[in-house]
């Protein structure tokens, strides 16, 4: 269910020896009606902007304050919190975080996350909250980045196994990924049937930490003995950019982010089928790692949006997904696909990083330049290899050859 974790609120207060004019000056600078009045960490009462109606500004807080007659916790539903104002007659209400003081909840909050579409099966909001949340953040010229999250060949399992089980493996996959985002930067919708997305302020690096949190923890789940485990992609982009080229972009912009990441989702899903990604909603030991390093190149994306143009790689390895991300260059192209594909196999590869001193086509054929970088040592490497299709597709294969070959 939601809950008032998904509203963003903000712990404004003042402590009761402050004067009456500097919370007048808060509440009215922060646009909020109340403040909770503090001692030390402990909530002892609230003011609201109404109480100082008149009153002398040089008067401290504590003669105003109302006494604290009623809460709410960060973990109460918004639909229970909103009928409690209704049968209490509440103007607002102070939220506990634990033993901190979180913040003001109002009416207006509580209707805006109502408002929203909400899918009562998985207790998510659907797509325009990830819109409404999205579109807020662009605009504020926040970095932000969308997670795509598929379950595989979910209509097949639903005829196979009934839709009874298929809803259950639904709201435990929510709760899942639920219980690893983090609501001050994230927000969870069920995006279609068998969809969802995260997008998140986290940068690129820390989205594909949490894609990988959720490829490993979410395979502990257990829905029914004797089910066959359900396997799921995901889709990292976006993470990138800082403000936008143009101001009535922002609708643009979201769109191209939520569509280049259900596109990294359905490369991922492509791989997957080849070598599944085995972890969703199944319990049971993860395959014996096999170190050998063998890697398939699943899509080469160019993002041109914003002032930061990124090149996205992505790779399957083994049983799992990995990407990297280079800034994007129109003088050299391939330069872009070649360190955005050494980042995605240093992934797997801790102890090894490539540097690129030059990748260049000539003669039907694409060749790099650089050092292997081991520890301590350094090894030249000059690799080449024949473009047949697409050259940034041949990029990303030569700079493989270049890591894999030498490291072996």
């Amino acid at each position: 269910m939601n809950t008032l974790q998904q509203l963003r609120i903000v712990p404004f207060w003042v402590n009761p020896a402050h004067l009456v004019s500097t919370a007048a000056h808060i509440m009215r600078g922060h646009r909020v009606r109340a403040l909770g009045v503090l001692e030390g960490d402990t909530l002892i009462g609230t003011v609201a902007l109404e109480d100082l109606a008149g009153v002398p500004e040089a008067t401290v807080v504590r003669s105003v304050m109302r006494p604290i007659e009623a809460v709410a916790y960060l973990g109460d539903s918004v639909r229970d919190v909103a009928q409690r104002f209704v049968q209490e007659h509440l103007e607002f209400l102070p939220v506990i975080d634990g033993e901190r003081f979180a913040g003001m909840v109002t009416p207006n909050m509580l209707l805006r996350e109502l408002g929203r579409s909400y899918d009562p099966m998985s207790t998510l909001s659907w797509s325009d909250q990830l819109r409404d949340w999205g579109l807020e953040h662009l605009k504020r010229g926040d970095e932000v980045t969308i997670l795509f999250i598929d379950l595989n060949d979910f209509g097949q399992y639903n005829k196979k196994f009934g839709h009874i089980v298929g809803d259950k493996v639904i709201r435990e996959f929510a709760a899942a990924l639920q219980g690893l985002i983090d609501a001050s930067r994230d927000v969870l919708v069920r995006y279609g049937g068998d969809e969802f997305a995260i997008g998140t302020l986290r940068l690129r690096d820390e989205a594909e930490t949490l894609a990988e949190l959720i490829r490993t923890r979410v395979s502990g789940l257990i829905v029914d003995e004797g089910v066959d485990p359900v396997h799921f992609s995901v889709g990292v982009f976006g993470g990138r950019r800082s403000k936008e080229r143009e101001n009535t972009h922002y609708a643009a912009t979201l769109d191209n982010l939520i569509n280049m990441a259900s596109r990294a989702c359905l490369a991922a899903k492509g791989a997957a089928k080849r070598d599944p990604v085995r972890a969703v909603v199944s319990m049971g030991d993860r395959p014996a790692e096999d170190n050998s390093p063998t890697y398939r190149i699943v899509g080469v994306y160019a993002d041109d949006q914003g002032t930061k143009p990124v090149t996205t790689v992505i790779l399957s390895h083994h049983d799992s997904v990995v990407s990297g991300a280079a800034p994007h260059r129109d003088a050299n192209p391939l330069e872009a696909v070649a360190l955005a594909t050494a980042k995605a196999i240093e992934r797997t590869l801790p102890d090894v990083a490539l540097r690129v001193d030059e990748v260049s086509v000539a003669d039907g054929e694409v060749r790099l330049v650089g050092k292997l970088l081991r520890g301590d040592q350094a090894t030249s490497v000059s690799v080449t290899r024949r473009v047949i299709g697409d050259p940034l597709l041949a990029a990303a294969e030569v700079t493989l050859d270049a890591i894999v070959g030498v490291r072996n």
